[in-house]
């Protein structure tokens, strides 16, 4: 059985063969890989994603995310993200090279809006990345019409870069945060799962 990051890494060879990428790029349709991953299977060139839907305060938080990952272990955590803010819950796959994190904060929200608090964060991180840059952003309405915002980039780090899809919420009151990231080289293909995983994602006030 190959690990996940083995799966990536196939794909990824794959798509750097120029004669291949208009066929490619239809089998990486990115509605495709949204129904893939709602059904908790998606297969492509012969490489099987099984998803299953992770649940956290009770089952108030929901999203489909790959079977093959599960909690980073808590010294690998310290070192990936030195921080003492890291986020409260990291998940990767065995190679430690694909994470999805969610973080219920402290920090309430007061006046303003979800859009509002995006952006806010966005700039954020422009200032503390000038020179990297912002795929895209936008605020979504998604299951229970509750908005979300979100944007993509990609960030230096000392070994090289990461791509990295960041969202934005209120849950409860609460500032909500999440962020799902691998190496650049495999953002490829990531960055469509990440957005099919993040249009799974449900929250019940």
């Amino acid at each position: 059985m190959k690990y996940f990051d083995e799966k990536i890494a196939k794909i990824r060879e794959e798509l750097q063969q120029e004669q291949r990428e208009e066929e490619k790029a239809n089998r990486l349709d990115q509605e495709s890989i949204n129904e893939g991953i709602r059904n908790g299977e998606l297969i492509i060139d012969d490489q099987k994603f099984l998803f299953f839907n992770y649940k956290l305060h009770g089952e108030a938080i929901q999203m489909m995310i790959p079977k093959d990952f599960g909690e980073m272990d808590e010294e690998l955590a310290r070192r990936k993200y030195p921080s003492e803010l890291r986020p409260k819950l990291i998940l990767t796959d065995d190679s430690g090279l694909f994470n999805i994190s969610f973080s219920v904060t402290n920090n309430q929200m007061g006046e303003g809006t979800v859009e509002q608090l995006t952006y806010s964060l966005l700039n954020m991180v422009k200032r503390a990345y000038p020179h990297s840059p912002i795929l895209s952003d936008g605020v979504e309405v998604l299951a229970n019409d509750h908005q979300v915002g979100y944007f993509e980039l990609v960030s230096p780090t000392i070994d090289g870069e990461i791509y990295q899809f960041m969202y934005v919420t209120i849950f409860r009151t609460y500032i909500t945060q999440g962020s799902i990231l691998c190496d650049s080289e495999d953002m490829e293909l990531w960055k469509r799962l990440a957005r099919g995983m993040f249009h799974t994602l449900t929250i019940k006030e």
